[in-house]
């Protein structure tokens, strides 16, 4: 789902709901965390086209394994592709992992896929010591664990919604709107992360002014995949995935990011894993302060997050865009200093100030009917009404 930033409009549009099965903590899985199932030396195994973001030896294997019959037949169709993300994230003394695995479509130009709408996710956690580093065993076999359990909810899908949602992930056709240039635009798109935290990561995205500027939102795009669920404890807990992407075609998802900011947390028992997901703007201000953007950061392998006929976006020259920053800020603030003294030159009896309204002008001087009573005031301590704060300390006016 794209959603886009719009200064002249408040109100944002709601995202349609998803076929993405919410998350758990696998409570009592029928096989140890710390020795997730794989198959038997020899199993005949079912071949299908996998996108492996997982980071665990013997992902495939672990898959295939538990891959339920519905899910193998509708693989068995060349059109269609599993996608596999596992987060790993040590947490106090627990390490949490979190799967999400849906269905994707092969891109014949070696390109990342796109996003699954049709998707599941699952959690395990496992106890490790505090402030010890697991170990890369333990580390490969959360990941499975949790790969294992997501894949066995893929039993939950109706082919019918994967065939229903294959042209939003396949590689291909899609168009694009004819749109002016505005550096002020960013353009999301949003997966798995509730409405209302998505305004949010726009404004994250535009502090500054310094983003919007440096990538054209006619060819770059942020993409925010969030997922979440309860441990067993009752705490809640999400991950998300931010990255840039080339801006994909209408009608389309967006693409696994090729450089992205991998974050995790829990929060209290008493709140909720969309609230959990409402913090994605912390994730996204990381990304974009924490990474250099250019090849070696947020463009990172760009050409696999192509996408066919938007030319790849330039690297940012980050000092002139600040120097040009600086300039429309003395602009508008050279203007803002002549409207206010044009303001000030003709102010009189009955204009209301930032204080209250002016009752009668004398010498210079303007008596206005404060909040605390009638005070005098020069024209250079008044501003329009709304325009500054009144404020007084035990009696005495207070310059904004």
């Amino acid at each position: 789902m794209l959603h886009r930033s719009i200064r002249r409009a408040a109100a944002l549009l709601s995202l349609a709901a998803l076929p993405f099965a919410s998350a758990a903590l696998a409570q009592s899985p029928s096989f140890s965390l710390l020795k997730p199932p794989m198959p038997p030396p020899g199993t005949d195994l079912p071949s299908f086209h996998l996108y492996d973001f997982t980071g665990a030896a013997g992902a495939r294997e672990a898959i295939a394994w538990q891959l339920p019959p519905g899910t193998a037949k509708l693989l068995s169709d060349p059109r269609h592709a599993l996608y596999a993300y596992v987060q790993a994230a040590p947490l106090d003394d627990r390490l949490i992992c979190g799967a999400v695995i849906g269905f994707t479509a092969p891109d014949p130009k070696g390109r990342s896929p796109r996003l699954p709408t049709v998707r599941v996710s699952e959690f395990v956690r496992l106890a490790v010591a505090r402030d010890q580093k697991p170990s890369d065993e333990v580390m490969n076999a959360c990941r499975l664990s949790a790969l294992v359990m997501a894949t066995r909810k893929l039993d939950t899908v109706k082919g019918a919604d994967v065939e229903a949602a294959y042209d939003k992930v396949r590689p291909d056709g899609g168009s694009y709107p004819n749109e002016p240039a505005d550096p002020a635009e960013t353009l999301v798109s949003f997966m798995g992360i509730p409405a209302g935290g998505q305004p949010p990561v726009h404004r994250a995205l535009s502090a500054g002014g310094e983003f919007p500027r440096a990538f054209d939102y006619r060819r770059v795009q942020l993409v925010v995949l969030g997922f979440g669920g309860k441990l067993n404890s009752g705490e809640p807990v999400c991950m998300t995935m931010s990255g840039i992407v080339a801006r994909s075609p209408d009608g389309r998802n967006a693409r696994h990011p090729a450089f992205a900011n991998h974050m995790a947390r829990t929060m209290k028992s008493t709140s909720s894993a969309d609230a959990c997901l409402m913090m994605a703007e912390d994730d996204v201000r990381g990304l974009v302060s924490g990474a250099s953007w250019d090849a070696n950061g947020l463009l990172t392998a760009f050409e696999r997050v192509a996408e066919d006929g938007v030319p790849p976006p330039p690297v940012p020259n980050r000092a002139a865009i600040q120097a040009q920053l600086r300039a429309i800020a003395q602009q508008k603030e050279r203007e803002r200093l002549q409207k206010l003294a044009a303001w000030r030159g003709g102010l009189k009896t009955g204009d209301d100030t930032h204080c209250g309204m002016v009752l009668r002008k004398r010498e210079g001087l303007f008596e206005v009917q404060t909040m605390v009573g009638l005070r005098w005031f020069k024209s250079t301590q008044l501003h329009p009404g709304g325009q500054a704060d009144c404020r007084f300390h035990n009696g005495v006016y207070q310059e904004p």
